[in-house]
């Protein structure tokens, strides 16, 4: 019950951040929580051995084969999880208020052809166990159960919490915070209908040799796809000339691969010259250019922490027949 007790008050300071219509006394809540534990509701999952089966034929589908041991596990435990959610969500009263559930069982029990109050329907759907077992009224009591774990944590970390994570994020090489390695060239593509092999490498030797400057270079091109004072990504070289050309970049030693310079790569329809002027290796941001992403990063992770300990500590409360 502890921790019933605490999600109830976590409950009443996180009704305005979930978007309920009224903000509810909390002596009105505790009575229907107090309610609710007084009936069957009770802290104890049964799976059943259709239950398992059914998870496997859904895992099945899902991944087009036979899950694996570790799937079909993973997939009880989250099942698990679910029904002590759901169970939770019960003995806290929060079929009673939220809306959504509300009209979804009420719009069930007038296809029943029941013709009641709201109040008795709703209790004709209790005892029917609609809450419990309509897939709607369930992944919403499970979602609503979610949020008011995670409102636990607060949306305003300190700077020296964030600076931690950062620097924690970088101890342990994470990828997001960094600047993706990237390169500066010089290019141009002669078409091969106005122009023979031949006149392409004569061309490609005097600007090897100097004769040609680079923008003397790229004045002759037919067209020049990238400005040689940007820096491209891996990504971009790949959708702009291929594989092929990415490969042979990405192989350019500055200081001994010919100055940068690539053999001409010929295609379709004519001819790229290529330059590799410089790189970018890839390495960590300032924490001042990431600070809004690690400090989301930061939120998330904590509210996933939080999650993951909170239904560990409830489904300790439970005994779970399988």
């Amino acid at each position: 019950m502890m921790i019933l007790r605490q999600l109830t008050v976590f409950f009443v300071g996180a009704l305005c951040l979930l978007g309920f219509e009224a903000v509810l006394d909390y002596t009105e809540l505790r009575f229907w929580s107090e309610e609710e534990s007084r009936e069957e509701v009770r802290k104890e999952v049964v799976i059943t051995k259709e239950d398992v089966q059914q998870i496997r034929q859904e895992l099945t589908e899902k991944i087009g084969s036979n899950p694996t041991p570790l799937q079909l596990e993973s997939a009880i435990s989250r099942k698990v999880e679910n029904e002590v959610l759901v169970n939770e969500a019960l003995l806290m009263g929060l079929h009673n208020i939220d809306s959504v559930v509300r009209q979804r069982v009420l719009l069930n029990m007038t296809f029943v052809g029941e013709d009641e109050s709201d109040e008795v329907l709703l209790a004709n759907a209790k005892s029917l166990g609609m809450f419990r077992h309509d897939i709607v009224v369930r992944r919403r009591l499970i979602e609503r159960m979610k949020k008011i774990i995670v409102s636990q944590v607060t949306n305003a970390p300190t700077k020296d919490e964030l600076l931690q994570y950062f620097q924690q994020s970088k101890d342990k090489q994470v990828s997001r915070y960094q600047r993706k390695k990237s390169v500066r060239l010089v290019h141009g593509y002669f078409l091969s209908s106005k122009y023979s092999i031949e006149k392409v490498a004569a061309l490609h030797q005097q600007w090897i040799d100097g004769e040609l400057s680079d923008n003397g270079m790229q004045s002759l091109a037919d067209t020049v796809l990238v400005n040689s004072s940007a820096f491209i990504t891996d990504s971009v070289v790949n959708k702009l000339f291929g594989e092929a050309i990415l490969a042979r970049i990405a192989d350019v030693n500055l200081g001994q691969t010919n100055n940068g310079f690539l053999p001409i790569q010929e295609k379709s329809l004519g001819y790229h010259f290529i330059r590799a002027i410089s790189f970018l290796p890839r390495q960590y941001r300032s924490y001042a250019a990431v600070e809004a992403q690690v400090r989301s990063d930061y939120i998330d992770e904590k509210r996933k922490q939080v999650l993951v300990s909170t239904l560990e500590e409830l489904k300790a409360e439970y005994n779970v027949i399988q």
